[in-house]
C-alpha cells in the first residue's frame, strides 16, 4: 500500500511539474493538436512562456501557455510583448520590396550605389555585391561582422553598441571568399546592412522607415524596434536555454536583422497581410518578397524562406535573441498561418510541426 501510495504521488508531482496553466478549450482536434505539441515543448524545457497563433479558413486562434516570469502565475496573452529575432528580416525584404516598386531601387543594383562614399563596393572575381544577395544570403557575407564582439561592451547585449560606423568599417576591410550568387549562407550582418542602406536611401532611420511604411499603415501599434512605455509595461522576461534570466537585445543601427518587438495581435495581423490579395502598394511588395531570388541549399525569396509540402507553398521565418524564439509560416493561397512566440532562447519545433501535420 505504501508504495502504491508513493508511487501515485510522485505520478501526481510529475504531471503538476509539466502542466502549464492554458487558456486553450481543448474542444476540437485542432485544441488538442497544439496542446499535445506545446506541453511537449514544455516537458523539454523549450518554453517558459509561449503564445501560439493561427489563422485557418477564416478563422482566428490564440493559445496561451505558462508564465511571463518563472513563478509568477501570470498567463502571456496576444498583447504581451516579445522579442522577434531575426522574423525582423521578413519585414527588411518588404521595404526593400517596396522601394523596389516604387522605382527607388533595382534588386540587382551594386550595394556601392547606396554606401558612404567612403565605403567601396564588396566585389569577388569582378562581380559585386547586389541588394538582392544581401536579402537572399547569398552576397558571401558570413554571418556575423568580425568586428561585432571587439566593439560590443556587453556580450549579453551584443548589438547594444554596434553603430553604423562599425558596420561600414567591417564592409571596408571585408575580403570576400566567393562571388555573390554562388552560395547561400546566412548572414545576419547582411540583412542588417540592408536595412540600414535602405534607410539610408529613404534619408531616415530603420526604426521610422519600419513604422512608415509597416506598422502605421497595418496599424500594428506595437510592433516598434524602441519599446513605448506601454509596451514595456507587457514586455515578457526573457530566458537563456539554461532558465537564466536574460535582457533585451538593444539594436542601435541594425535592427534590420533582428531588433523588432511585436506581440501576437500584431504579427497575425502581418500574417494576414502577406496572405491578402488587396492592391495596395504594400500587400504587392509583399507578394515580391514570396518570389523565388535564390536556390540551393535552400530557397529563398526577399528575406523570406520558401519551403512546399503536400501542395501547399510556404514561406517562413525563425527568430531567436538571447532570451526569445519566434516562428511564423505563411501559406498565401490556402489563408493559412501559423506564429509561436517565447520567451526562452532555445528553438521549440511548435510552429515546424504545425507547418508539416495537417489541421
Amino acid at each position: 500500500m505504501k508504495n502504491i501510495l508513493l508511487t501515485g504521488l510522485s505520478s501526481l508531482f510529475t504531471l503538476l511539474c509539466f502542466a502549464q496553466a492554458t487558456d486553450n478549450p481543448l474542444k476540437n482536434p485542432q485544441d488538442q493538436l497544439v496542446d499535445t505539441l506545446v506541453r511537449a515543448a514544455f516537458t523539454r524545457g523549450e518554453a517558459v512562456g509561449m503564445v501560439v497563433g493561427l489563422i485557418k479558413n477564416g478563422q482566428v486562434s490564440i493559445y496561451s501557455y505558462g508564465e511571463t516570469v518563472k513563478g509568477n502565475n501570470i498567463l502571456p496573452n496576444e498583447k504581451t510583448v516579445y522579442e522577434i529575432g531575426s522574423v525582423s528580416k521578413t519585414f527588411t525584404g518588404t521595404l526593400l520590396a517596396l522601394q523596389v516598386i516604387r522605382g527607388k531601387i533595382k534588386l540587382d543594383d551594386p550595394i556601392g550605389k547606396y554606401l558612404p562614399d567612403s565605403v567601396p563596393q564588396p566585389v569577388f572575381d569582378g562581380v559585386p555585391v547586389t541588394m538582392v544577395s544581401l536579402s537572399n544570403h547569398s552576397s558571401g557575407f558570413p554571418r556575423l561582422a568580425t568586428n561585432m564582439f571587439k566593439d560590443a561592451v556587453d556580450i549579453r547585449n551584443p548589438y547594444a553598441q554596434f553603430t553604423n560606423d562599425n558596420l561600414f568599417h567591417f564592409v571596408k576591410n571585408l575580403k570576400l571568399q566567393r562571388k555573390a550568387g554562388d552560395k547561400y549562407e546566412y548572414s545576419n550582418v547582411g540583412t542588417g546592412l540592408l536595412g540600414v542602406l535602405l534607410a539610408r536611401n529613404a534619408k531616415t532611420t530603420y526604426a521610422a522607415l519600419l513604422e512608415r511604411e509597416i506598422t502605421l499603415p497595418l496599424q500594428m501599434k506595437d510592433t516598434k524596434v524602441q519599446l513605448t512605455e506601454s509596451m514595456k509595461s507587457r514586455f515578457i522576461q526573457g530566458y537563456t536555454k539554461e532558465l537564466q534570466l536574460q535582457g533585451p537585445w538593444d539594436f542601435q543601427d541594425i535592427a534590420g536583422m533582428g531588433g523588432i518587438r511585436s506581440t501576437m495581435h500584431d504579427m497575425l495581423i502581418y500574417a494576414r497581410a502577406n496572405m491578402s490579395k488587396q492592391p495596395t502598394v504594400l500587400e504587392k511588395a509583399m507578394v515580391l518578397t514570396h518570389q523565388q531570388t535564390f536556390s540551393g541549399a535552400n530557397i529563398v525569396g526577399l528575406n523570406w524562406l520558401l519551403f512546399s509540402k503536400d501542395g501547399k507553398n510556404w514561406v517562413t521565418h525563425t527568430g531567436q535573441t538571447g532570451g526569445y524564439h519566434s516562428f511564423i509560416a505563411v501559406e498565401p493561397e490556402s489563408g493559412t498561418a501559423i506564429v509561436v512566440l517565447s520567451n526562452i532562447s532555445a528553438e521549440n519545433r511548435v510552429g515546424t510541426a504545425l507547418m508539416l501535420r495537417p489541421w
